[in-house]
């Protein structure tokens, strides 16, 4: 067995363990007692230690070196350099600080749920306070030993092929150009749908879903305390929380999710235990979701079908303008997950800055509700009303996801111009839509994105997908129009 055949056969024994996590990790989201949570802590930190061992008992290093010489294809040879690089990762951090920032994150994220539930700040911030703690010691060593800037440490495991000044200058001339804009809106007319029930609710997507191409044979949808998604390499899980007086922000979310799985169940499974095989980066993740929640399920073809299948399983008649009403309405509110695209990079933009105010700025944890309260006003010039809308809306901080965010806000970038380009080379793709039918978009990101995996950056992906460069001053000037 040669030196890198060692490498992928190192990594398929550990995905049995990775996949054990996943499917744990529903389970707490979905059924879990609450009283369980203090030993499912314990029964995740002692499969993260698990993993993590296995990288360290065999000579990775010796066997990196030796396949570096080796003859390889280019799938090959982007896998090889993947595991080179996890490992690197792995190596750096020392046991104990891992031991610690997966106890903190855990906790963070079994806490979360409740402290916004209470709008209490007060509860979650000693936690907090904990997570900032261990990721500012991950900071400073993996800056170091990885050679990088400091947020960069972040982005490490979310988004490819961009630094933070890179990134910085991304978000900086978007916001600068969106916020005025955004700001002198007028309150969209708000529109009073029906209440459905969550059972229907839950019917309602289980019908998109299917039409749009899920397959309930290796996946599956349930209510949850949060919107979420989960996925193996044939087992695909969706969270679905029911909004009981807008099953079009349920659908939306549903739909996101969907586009997230769809993206992990169909990418190469010859490469599916390995680095490679995987997804790609964040960024690319976020935007085969929008592609799905932000374009196809708000196209006048979509929502008129969508109108018909709730009036068949809830008996409510909602007429389609309405639903596009509301699916299209200019939202400047304080929560991220109902802004509207050209409001959400606003949000993004906060987070951003935000976070390295805290990681790296040092900023007292404390501060962080005033603080998040100053810059919606000066960004978005809307009032945060409480914790629960403001600081703790979101989870990612509290289970220690630093650096997502701005995977968010590529994600919508590329979503744009993937659709537009599919829209120019399909046709038929708002009829098929106007039938619940997503086959052929998904037959179109099949030849385009998925099968590439993570062979290369997202942005790569994207743009060889487009034959152009991503054009981030267009993407911003179809946002304003």
């Amino acid at each position: 067995m040669s030196a890198y055949q060692s490498l992928v056969a190192l990594y398929q024994q550990s995905r049995p363990l990775t996949k054990i996590r996943s499917v744990l990790l529903w389970d707490t989201r979905v059924v879990m007692p609450p009283g369980a949570a203090e030993e499912r802590a314990r029964m995740m930190r002692s499969l993260d230690q698990a993993i993590s061992a296995q990288l360290k008992m065999v000579p990775v290093e010796k066997l990196l070196e030796e396949a570096a010489h080796e003859d390889l294809n280019p799938w090959d040879r982007e896998n090889l350099r993947l595991i080179g690089r996890d490992y690197v990762r792995h190596r750096a951090t020392p046991d104990t600080l891992a031991q610690e920032l997966n106890a903190v994150a855990f906790a963070g994220r079994s806490l979360w749920a409740r402290a916004k539930a209470e709008n209490n700040w007060a509860l979650m911030q000693p936690v907090f306070s904990d997570i900032i703690a261990a990721e500012r010691k991950k900071i400073k060593l993996l800056a170091d030993k990885l050679g990088i800037q400091p947020y960069e440490v972040c982005l490490f495991d979310f988004v490819r092929g961009y630094t933070t000044a890179s990134l910085e200058d991304i978000m900086v001339w978007a916001m600068t150009r969106l916020s005025p804009r955004v700001k002198a809106r007028q309150p969209s007319k708000p529109v009073n749908l029906p209440r459905i029930s969550d059972a229907k609710q839950l019917r309602i997507c289980q019908a998109l879903l299917d039409g749009l191409g899920f397959d309930f044979m290796r996946g599956r949808l349930d209510i949850s305390s949060k919107a979420f998604h989960i996925a193996t390499d044939e087992d695909s899980r969706i969270g679905l929380k029911p909004v009981p007086n807008n099953i079009w922000a349920t659908i939306s979310s549903a739909v996101h999710e969907m586009g997230h799985s769809m993206h992990r169940l169909h990418c190469p499974r010859n490469y599916v235990a390995q680095p490679v095989g995987s997804p790609g980066d964040f960024a690319l993740r976020e935007a085969m979701a929008f592609i799905w929640q932000v374009h196809a399920a708000r196209t006048p073809e979509f929502i008129s079908h969508t109108a018909l299948v709730i009036r068949d399983i809830a008996k409510k008649d909602i007429a389609p303008q309405e639903l596009y009403d509301v699916a299209w309405a200019p939202t400047r509110g304080p929560e991220r997950s109902r802004a509207d695209p050209a409001a959400y990079l606003l949000h993004i933009g906060i987070r951003m800055q935000l976070e390295q105010e805290l990681l790296i700025e040092g900023r007292d944890v404390a501060t962080v509700p005033r603080r998040w309260a100053e810059l919606y006003d000066q960004w978005l010039g809307v009032e945060v009303p409480d914790n629960a809308s403001g600081c703790l809306q979101d989870i990612h901080w509290y289970k220690g996801a630093f650096g997502y965010f701005p995977a968010y806000a590529l994600g919508h970038m590329y979503a744009a111009a993937l659709m537009q380009k599919a829209e120019s080379e399909l046709p038929e793709l708002r009829l098929s839509l106007g039938g619940g039918i997503g086959h052929p978009l998904a037959a179109w990101l099949q030849s385009n994105i998925y099968q590439y995996a993570n062979l290369q950056s997202g942005r790569m992906t994207v743009e060889n997908a487009l034959d152009a460069p991503l054009n981030v001053d267009g993407f911003l000037d179809r946002l304003i129009k």
